[in-house]
C-alpha cells in the first residue's frame, strides 16, 4: 500500500486496475447484436458490469425482470412483489471502518483517521473513479418485459433502442431509470455520492408499458379506473432528443432531479431537508419531436350489452324499498342497464359480478410529476399528452327487465318507482290464496321479461391528466395536451380536461423551485438546433435566466434562489388543449425588481381551447399587456404587488350560443356547449 498525493489528499495507488486498454470488453457485460437471453415465467436477467451493454435482445415472461446495472459494488434486495432492486457503487479503498487503516497525512502519523477525513477522501477517489470508469448503462437493442419490470442502474444510462413492459389487470409492469451511485460503507450502501448521473432517450427510441390485449387477467368492474404502471427516472439531467416516444398509456412517469442524495426517494426532492439550491446543474430536454404521451386508451371496443349487469333481488338489495322485501321481486332474477340504474332497488353490488381487463379500464389520462431544481426545457415540436382516452361501444342491444304492475302496467325496470306495487316480472301473474297465505307463480308463455333496445355504436370518454412542474427556469415551446372525449351520455357531466401547473402550491420549504420572473411574449423566439443541451439559457435571454449553473456538473452554490424566469408564448397556448392552467411565482427574499416582474407582452391573445381556466398567483408586480379568451372558463390574477392592464386589453369569459340540432352525436371536447360565463378575479395588494 502506496499513498499518493492527489488533489490536496493521500491515496492509495493500490486498487482495482478499471479499464484494460488492450480489451475494450475487459470487466464490461456486452450482448451483441446476435446475442439474446430468454427467461421462463418468473425469471430474471440480472447484468452486472463496470458498463454494460445490450445490442441483442433481452426478454423476460410472464412476471419477470430484467436488471442492467453498472458499477464494481452491488447491493441487492428484495420487495414483496418479487422486485429485485439494485444498488451499485465504485469501489473505494476507504469504504471500511475510519480505524482499519493508518492516519496518512497530518502531524501525528500512525493514528486513526477520523470519519470526516475518511468522507471527504473516500468521496473524491469515487468521484474521479466514476469519471475514468463511466458506468455506463447503454441499450441499442430491445428489452422486453412481459407483465414484469425492467430496472437500470449506473451513472450514465442511455436507452437508444427499443424498451417495453406490459400489465395485465392483475400484474403491473415498471421502469426504472436510477442513474445515480451509492457511497459504499462497509459491507452495505451509505448514501447517495453527490453530482448523479444523467439519463439519455435517443432519436426515434421507443420506452412503453402496455396493456397486455391478450391477457384474459380481469377485475371487478367497480374498481374503476386503472394506471398500466409507472416509468421513473432518478437523476441529474435528463435528455430526450429527436423523436423519441415514452409511452405508458393512462400510466404515470415521476422525474425527480437533484444533483445530490435527495434524488434517492420520490417526494425527498421536496421539504426543510431537501437541496436549497436552484442553479445546480440539473436539466430536463425535449428536443424536437419528442413525445411524453400519457394519453388514456383508445382502442378498447365492447359490445352494447356489456352496459347490462344482472343479479338476484335479495334483502340486502331491497332494503331501501319496503314495499318489495317481501314481494313478488324477491329473488328474480334481473337486468339493469347500468348506465341508468334503477330505484327500486341496489344494484351496485352486481357491478363487482362483472369483470373487465386492463385495456377497459385505461381511459383516464395519465400524470406527469417533474421536480428539477434548475431547468425545465420543451423545445419546439415537442409534446406532453395527458388527454383523457375513451371506451367504444359497438352498436347493439341493451337488454332490461319489464316489471308488471297491480293495474297491468308494463314498466322498464329503469323507470320503475320503488313505492309501486308490482306483481312480479312482465311474463308473470301472481295468485294469492287469502285463506292460506299462499302465492302461487305463473309464466305466461310467448311472453319475454325483457326488453331489448337496439343502439348505435358510441363513446364514452375518460378525463384528462395532470402535469405538474417544479422547476425555477422553464422554456415552453412544444405543447401540452389534456383533451377529452365527451360521449353522447356524458353532455350533462362531461369528462374534466387536463391540469397544467407550474410552481403551483410550492409551499415555502419548495422556494427553490420558483421563478421570480415570467414573460409571455407575442412571438417565439424558437431555440435553434444551435441550442445543444450543455447551452446556456442565459445567452438566450440574460435578462429573463439570469446567471446559470454549468449543465453536466456538480454545481451546488449554496443556495442560490435568484433569477429565474418562465418563459412562454401565444403559440404554446394555441397550440395546447388543457383545461385550465396554473402558474405560481414568488419573489425571493422579500427583494424587489426594478421593472414589472411577470409581463404579458402588447399583442398576446391568450384564446384557451375547451374553455379553460387560467390563474396566476404572484408576489410581484403583473404588467399585462395583452387579451384573454376562454369560453366559459375563469380568469384568475392574485398579485401581492399591482397588476396593470393597457388600455387595449380584452378579457373575455363570456359562454356561447348553441342549439341542441348540432349535438345529436358524440362530440370533442371543443364541441361542447359552454352557455355559462366564467368568473374573472383580480386581486393585488
Amino acid at each position: 500500500w502506496q499513498p499518493e498525493v492527489w488533489q490536496g489528499g493521500l491515496l492509495y495507488v493500490d486498487h482495482p486496475m478499471p479499464v484494460d486498454p488492450n480489451d475494450p470488453l475487459a470487466f464490461n457485460v456486452t450482448i451483441g447484436a446476435n446475442g439474446s437471453i430468454e427467461t421462463g415465467a418468473l425469471g430474471k436477467i440480472m447484468l452486472f458490469g463496470n458498463n454494460v451493454t445490450n445490442r441483442g435482445l433481452l426478454h423476460s415472461k410472464d412476471g419477470g425482470q430484467i436488471l442492467m446495472a453498472a458499477g464494481e459494488h452491488a447491493w441487492l434486495s428484495g420487495d414483496p412483489s418479487g422486485r429485485i432492486n439494485a444498488l451499485t457503487g465504485p469501489y473505494s479503498p476507504y469504504a471500511a471502518r475510519a480505524v482499519d487503516f493508518p492516519y496518512l497525512g497530518g502531524q501525528r502519523p500512525g493514528e486513526p483517521v477520523t470519519p470526516q477525513q475518511r468522507d471527504a477522501w473516500n468521496t473524491a477517489y469515487q468521484l474521479e473513479r466514476i469519471r475514468r470508469i463511466g458506468f455506463k448503462v447503454l441499450n441499442e437493442g430491445e428489452v422486453t418485459a412481459e407483465h414484469g419490470y425492467i430496472d437500470l442502474r449506473g451513472f450514465q444510462l442511455r436507452q437508444m433502442g427499443h424498451m417495453a413492459a406490459t400489465s395485465t389487470a392483475l400484474v403491473r409492469g415498471g421502469i426504472d431509470f436510477s442513474a445515480f451511485m451509492y457511497y459504499p460503507d462497509w459491507d452495505y450502501p451509505g448514501s447517495v455520492l453527490g453530482g448523479n448521473g444523467s439519463v439519455v432517450f435517443g432519436p426515434r427510441s421507443v420506452t412503453t408499458i402496455l396493456p397486455d390485449v391478450l391477457s384474459r387477467d380481469t377485475v371487478a368492474l367497480s374498481a374503476g379506473r386503472q394506471s398500466v404502471g409507472n416509468i421513473d427516472i432518478r437523476a441529474r439531467t435528463v435528455h430526450i432528443q429527436e423523436d423519441a416516444l415514452l409511452s405508458p398509456p393512462s400510466g404515470k412517469m415521476r422525474v425527480p432531479l437533484d444533483s445530490g442524495q435527495h434524488v434517492l426517494n420520490f417526494g425527498g426532492t421536496r421539504g426543510d431537508g431537501a437541496n436549497q439550491d436552484n442553479e445546480d446543474g440539473t436539466r430536463f430536454m425535449m428536443e424536437r419531436g419528442a413525445v411524453i404521451d400519457l394519453s388514456g386508451w383508445m382502442d378498447s371496443t365492447l359490445p352494447m350489452e356489456s352496459n347490462t349487469v344482472s343479479g338476484k333481488l335479495f334483502i340486502s338489495q331491497l332494503r331501501d324499498s319496503p314495499l318489495q322485501r317481501n314481494g313478488p321481486l324477491y329473488r328474480q332474477l334481473v337486468e339493469i342497464d347500468r348506465r341508468f340504474g334503477t330505484h327500486v332497488a341496489d344494484w351496485t353490488a352486481f357491478d363487482n359480478l362483472t369483470q373487465a381487463t386492463l385495456p377497459q379500464l385505461l381511459i383516464n389520462g395519465g400524470s406527469f410529476e417533474i421536480d428539477v431544481p434548475n431547468d425545465f426545457i420543451m423545445k419546439r415540436g415537442s409534446v406532453i399528452d395527458v388527454s383523457g382516452g375513451a371506451v367504444t361501444y359497438a352498436a347493439g342491444f341493451v337488454n332490461t327487465t319489464l316489471l308488471q304492475t297491480a293495474d297491468g302496467r308494463i314498466i322498464d325496470i329503469r323507470n320503475a318507482d320503488p313505492d309501486e306495487i308490482y306483481v312480479g316480472l312482465a311474463n308473470q301473474f301472481v295468485v294469492n290464496d287469502r285463506k292460506w297465505g299462499l302465492s302461487t307463480a305463473y309464466y305466461v308463455p310467448l311472453m319475454s321479461s325483457r326488453q331489448g333496445r337496439w343502439e348505435e355504436s358510441y363513446q364514452h370518454g375518460g378525463n384528462a391528466g395532470s402535469i405538474s412542474i417544479l422547476a425555477p427556469d422553464s422554456v415552453f415551446q412544444g405543447a401540452v395536451l389534456g383533451d377529452v372525449v365527451v360521449g353522447k351520455y356524458q353532455r350533462g357531466a362531461p369528462p374534466t380536461g387536463g391540469v397544467f401547473s407550474l410552481n403551483a402550491h410550492a409551499a415555502g420549504t419548495e422556494g427553490e423551485y420558483r421563478n421570480n420572473r415570467t414573460l409571455i411574449t407575442d412571438v417565439e423566439q424558437v431555440l435553434g438546433d444551435d441550442f445543444t443541451f450543455t447551452s446556456s439559457l442565459s445567452d438566450v435571454r440574460g435578462d429573463l435566466f439570469g446567471e446559470e449553473a454549468a449543465i453536466e456538473e456538480s454545481a451546488h452554490t449554496g443556495g442560490l434562489t435568484a433569477d429565474n424566469g418562465a418563459l412562454l408564448s401565444e403559440d404554446f397556448f394555441s397550440r395546447s388543449t388543457m383545461g385550465s392552467y396554473e402558474f405560481e411565482a414568488r419573489l425571493y427574499q422579500g427583494a424587489r425588481l426594478d421593472r414589472p416582474a411577470h409581463i404579458v407582452e402588447a399583442g398576446v391573445n391568450l384564446n384557451l381551447a375547451n374553455g379553460a381556466d387560467f390563474s396566476m398567483t404572484l408576489s410581484d408586480d403583473l404588467l399585462f399587456l395583452g387579451s384573454f379568451r376562454s369560453q366559459g372558463g375563469d380568469f384568475t390574477i392574485q398579485s401581492g404587488a399591482g397588476v396593470a392592464f393597457s388600455a387595449n386589453s380584452v378579457i373575455d369569459t363570456r359562454g356561447g350560443w348553441f342549439s341542441d340540432y348540432e349535438f345529436l352525436d358524440e362530440v370533442p371536447l371543443v364541441g361542447v356547449p359552454r352557455i355559462h360565463g366564467g368568473a374573472v378575479s383580480i386581486t393585488a395588494a
